[in-house]
């Protein structure tokens, strides 16, 4: 039924030709939905029990204690798996602190990873399971640069929009780097209209051929449709000092 409403939507908006041509991105980019995985991390830790004040009866001062307790909480993201070897790409504060982090796939089965490289100055991390069968990575984007309204796609991981897919655009670019030794200028950041939510980030932003573009990391708070993707150069430059 999602996919349906999603093709009435979009023939409804767009010429016969476009159109067309953006029906085949959706099946590509239905047969990617299983290269998207959920990633939860069970972070354990002390914590401070509630002020408690009592009365000292040999010396009559007020006395305020706390005692430390242990305390656990889960967190989730999204992960991509970008390689046959089982490798997931996602953000780094999806997995920073984990005690233990565990994958979930697109047939709800959980299995567990193991953490090839962090990298929190950039907000990215890769992670390793072994490779299910049947399931295709997702592969990068050939375009090196994405230009202000280029048209991208969405898979939702939230519990709103799970599964779901969004069409938007580009609509800002953030300082452009320049690798070493090289003329070409990249985008360090990508800005995008979509509207991302809890368990959204780590998801992928997909081209018009329905390949990796980006990696959907920050929302603006307060304010809808301003999201940001970490650009598909970035992640492959990280990515290629693995292999």
């Amino acid at each position: 039924m999602r996919l349906l409403a999603t093709i009435l939507i979009l023939s409804l908006a767009l010429s016969p030709i476009d159109a067309y041509a953006d029906l085949s991105i959706i099946a590509t980019i239905e047969n990617s939905k299983q290269a998207v995985v959920i990633i939860r991390a069970d972070t354990g830790g002390l914590a401070r029990s509630p002020h408690k004040a009592f009365r000292d009866a040999k010396t009559g001062r007020i006395i305020v204690a706390t005692k430390l307790m242990a305390a656990q909480y889960s967190r989730e993201g999204a992960g991509i798996i970008i390689d046959h070897n089982g490798t997931i790409v996602t953000n780094s504060h999806n997995v920073l602190g984990a005690k233990k982090i565990t994958v979930v796939l697109h047939d709800q089965k959980e299995v567990s990873c193991q953490v090839l490289q962090v990298v929190p100055g950039e907000d990215l991390a890769f992670i390793r399971i072994n490779m299910p069968d049947g399931i295709e990575p997702i592969k990068f984007s050939r375009t090196i640069n994405m230009r202000l309204r280029d048209r991208v796609y969405h898979i939702g991981t939230s519990e709103l929009l799970e599964g779901t897919i969004s069409m938007g655009r580009i609509t800002g670019i953030g300082k452009l780097a320049r690798a070493k030794g090289n003329k070409t200028q990249y985008a360090d950041l990508l800005q995008t209209d979509f509207n991302i939510y809890k368990r959204d980030s780590g998801g992928p932003l997909l081209d018009t051929t329905g390949n990796l573009a980006g990696l959907m990391v920050a929302t603006k708070v307060n304010k809808n449709h301003v999201s940001f993707a970490i650009p598909a150069w970035k992640i492959a430059k990280y990515y290629n000092l693995l292999t």
